[in-house]
């Protein structure tokens, strides 16, 4: 007994049992610390995200590189072919029709859209749903050229809300020649049944549907239609009527005078049937000088302002806005009482 007290009483003088407490005690504690310290929350999570890495991400890196085209990707994420039109134009600025997305952005504020859905019509690559998902619950994407779809895809590929489908939107259900320009993709038609008018393009055997067929269960209204369709405008509109009634969308689409006169009917004639009106948003000129407008937007924030067509269009290549005329006496309203957004029914 006095051995056992001696030899202990160099630790503590306390009982036999409660040095062999507080001794394990001690060497718990220093244990957990130790496990603590090297299997701290930050450093598991990266040995985690390591693991995830180096099982899963580097496969499905190493597939797109394989299937997809060569490709330039800028820093915001955004893929593209350089040796195509649009893709070179994305090299050059960053960005592809800068301009218009920028007046397609600015109208969608004006307008309480963010529980709607936004369809894109010749998506391309995506630069339009891309930019403007910002703005809607929903964004559909119609892209029928199979040398643009995988990017389109790829682009789109970490937008929760971006759906896109492989599909021509016209008039009616059927498949349909496309012929693609070589070099710009951007430029394509449909020709039927007859390939005479692509001897130099790419030609596709896609198929076509209206917008009615394709949104037939869609339970959110839609608020916004882009179309871009190189001179099908009308077909895409004729096959989206019950929508048009229904839903009231905005409609955005590039006036070309010379597809116009191949079709049996003016866009901007068959839009106004349909009780639109049309507009073209253009930058406010503060200065006479074109020098100091353009300072003007690169420094502090550009001015737009809406126009209203009174007639046909006389330029080319323009980005025309059809807004239902209900919505343009709201509107309207905005800018005399001083409201933040136009509420959509």
């Amino acid at each position: 007994m006095t051995a056992h007290i001696s030899k202990s009483s160099d630790k503590d003088p306390g009982s036999p049992t409660s040095i062999s407490v507080e001794a394990r005690a001690a060497k718990a504690c220093k244990r957990i610390s130790y496990q603590v310290t090297q299997y701290s929350a930050p450093r598991l999570l990266t040995q985690i995200m390591q693991w995830l890495c180096a099982r899963y991400i580097n496969k499905v890196t190493t597939w797109l590189h394989r299937c997809l085209p060569v490709s330039v990707r800028l820093p915001s994420g955004f893929a593209f072919d350089p040796h195509d039109h649009i893709g070179s134009r994305v090299l050059a600025s960053g960005i592809y029709e800068s301009r218009e997305i920028q007046a397609a952005a600015w109208l969608l504020s004006k307008f309480d859209s963010a529980s709607g859905v936004m369809v894109d019509v010749g998506a391309h690559i995506g630069v339009y749903s891309c930019v403007l998902c910002r703005y809607f619950k929903r964004v559909i994407a119609f892209e029928p050229n199979p040398r643009v779809f995988m990017l389109l895809q790829y682009n789109c590929f970490n937008l929760h809300n971006v759906d896109f489908r492989q599909v021509a939107l016209a008039d009616s259900q059927s498949t349909e020649y496309l012929g693609v320009d070589r070099c710009n993709t951007g430029h394509a038609e449909l020709g039927g049944g007859n390939t005479s008018n692509f001897s130099e393009m790419d030609v596709y055997f896609v198929p076509t549907d209206t917008l009615d067929a394709q949104l037939v269960s869609l339970d959110i209204p839609v608020r916004f239609i882009k179309i871009d369709v190189e001179g099908e405008e009308c077909r895409v509109i004729r096959g989206a009527e019950k929508i048009l009634k229904r839903d009231r969308p905005i409609i955005s689409f590039e006036y070309v005078q010379e597809f116009q006169a191949d079709n049996d009917i003016n866009v901007y004639d068959f839009l106004i049937s349909y009780d639109y009106r049309i507009f073209v948003v253009e930058h406010r000129h503060l200065s006479k000088y074109e020098i100091l407008n353009a300072l003007h937007r690169l420094i502090v924030s550009p001015e737009l302002n809406m126009v209203e067509l009174i007639e046909r269009p006389q330029l080319d290549s323009r980005l025309l806005f059809a807004v239902p005329s209900e919505l343009v006496v709201n509107l309207e309203e905005i800018e005399k009482n001083g409201l933040d957004k136009v509420a959509r029914a």
